[in-house]
This record gives C-alpha cells, structure tokens and sequence, in this order.
C-alpha cells in the first residue's frame, strides 16, 4: 500500500543515529592564553630592560648640577724682564724673587708659574705680609701646581670652581668633553677625554655656575679654543663613568711638561 504522499513508512530496518560531534575549545582557550601570556612577559620584560638601561645610563652620567659657564687657566711663564719690576713673597715675607710687573700680575691670576731660573711657585693662602698674593716654591713631584689643600694639578682633569656652588673634591661629568682629542703630548695630552674632571682648586676670578679648565700651557688653550669654541657646559655629579682610576694620584714626568 502506498504512503500518503509527505508522509514516511516504516520499513521495519533499524536506522542509523549520527552521533553528536563534541569540540574541545579547552585546549585552543589554553594555547590562546599561554601565548598571550608569554607575548606580555616578553612585552614587560622588553619594557623592564628598557627601562633597566635608562636607569644605567643616568647612574653612569649621574645628578644633573647645572649650566656653567666654561673658561680656561694655565700656568705662567716668565719672559723677556721690563722695567717694570715687582718682587714676590713667601708666606714669610722672605722674597721669593724679582720678576717683571706684568709677570707678577698673571701669576697671581693663574695661581702657578714657571720663573726664569726653573723654579716653580705657587699661591699660598693666607698671606699677612705687606704685598699680596704670597707664594710657595713647590717641591719636583707637583711640576704642575697644586689647588686647595695642596691638591695636585693635573691636566686636562682639573677645574677650579666656586665651592659654594661645587665641593672640592667633586668628581665632575661633562658630556661636551667626552670624545674630544687634548692637545699636546702623551701621557699628559694627546688622548681623547671621557668628561671626567675633579674640582681640584679654588679660581681666584671664579664665580658663581663657572669652572676654570686646567690646561697646562697657554698653547693647550688656543688649540681647544680654535678647535671647540666651548663657552658653556654641562655639568654632572656623581657620575659612575668617573669612578675608578679618576681617584688615583697621578705622578709628574717632567719629560712630558
């Protein structure tokens, strides 16, 4: 007999039942979230180490003191006598010896100077005698002159400052000096400066945001000057790219001077 068109007959055979397919999003959920997982670590460890690098590098600049104004001294040299003489003294009164005017005159600027027979003096402080500065004949191991509490003058890495602006002693960083080749020969010039300098010394004439860059010899001066034009610095203290051999006492060879 013929079904009712639409409708369904039963045969009487058992019909197969597909059975329902279960997807396990668990495990693709998992991958997703260890992957996001791994992608922030690396976000956060990209961001740590960035940040890891910009501490570094502001611990080995170091703590920002200030704009200041950059000028220059050497030690003075007798030339040619004038008519114009002066004497200069110890801290004695005792006279040292008689050098022109103009010459007595620049190396109470500068603070250290080479006299006619070899000698080398230097400012001494305080001085009670009738003329003023007094001076101090110094010993063969400070060729180069000494700044306060007879610290040794090196060149190129000593300045004198204002203390009541910078502590004598301070180790200084100046970026506009890193990279730049000093004048003159070896061991004392000829090399290229990392920025390190110390306040070695008290500039008579130094006031204020102002440090005074030792450079020996006058023809030391004229070179930088010609060859860099700085008028005005950048100054950091406490620097960690200045610690280490910028503490050690640094030994004159006079074969250098």
């Amino acid at each position: 007999m013929l079904a009712a068109a639409g409708g369904g007959c039963d045969t009487g055979a058992e019909v197969a039942t597909a059975a329902p397919v279960v997807i396990d999003v668990s495990a693709g959920a998992g991958a997703e979230d260890s992957a996001g997982a791994e992608a922030g670590d690396e976000a956060e460890a990209q961001v740590d180490a960035g940040v890891g690098a910009e501490d570094e590098a502001a611990a080995a600049k170091g703590k920002l003191v200030g704009d200041f104004s950059f000028t220059y001294y050497w030690i003075a040299h007798e030339s040619k006598r004038s008519r114009r003489v002066a004497a200069i003294y110890d801290t004695e009164c005792r006279r040292i010896a008689k050098v022109s005017a103009s010459y007595a005159e620049r190396l109470a600027m500068e603070g250290t100077g080479v006299l006619a027979d070899g000698r080398v003096v230097n400012v001494a402080s305080p001085c009670d005698c009738d003329y003023s500065p007094c001076f101090f004949v110094l010993d063969e191991d400070k060729r180069f002159g000494v700044g306060v509490n007879e610290r040794p003058l090196a060149p190129f890495r000593s300045v004198a400052v204002d203390p009541t602006h910078v502590s004598i002693g301070t180790k200084l960083y100046v970026p506009e000096l890193d990279g730049l080749t000093m004048p003159g020969r070896p061991p004392w010039g000829g090399f290229v400066h990392d920025g390190c300098v110390v306040a070695d010394d008290r500039g008579g004439g130094v006031r204020g945001r102002q440090i005074d860059f030792f450079v020996a010899h006058k023809p030391h001066f004229h070179a930088l000057r010609r060859r860099h034009r700085l008028n005005r610095v950048t100054v950091y203290r406490d620097a960690g790219r200045c610690d280490g051999p910028h503490d050690e006492p640094i030994a004159v060879d006079r074969n250098s001077i």
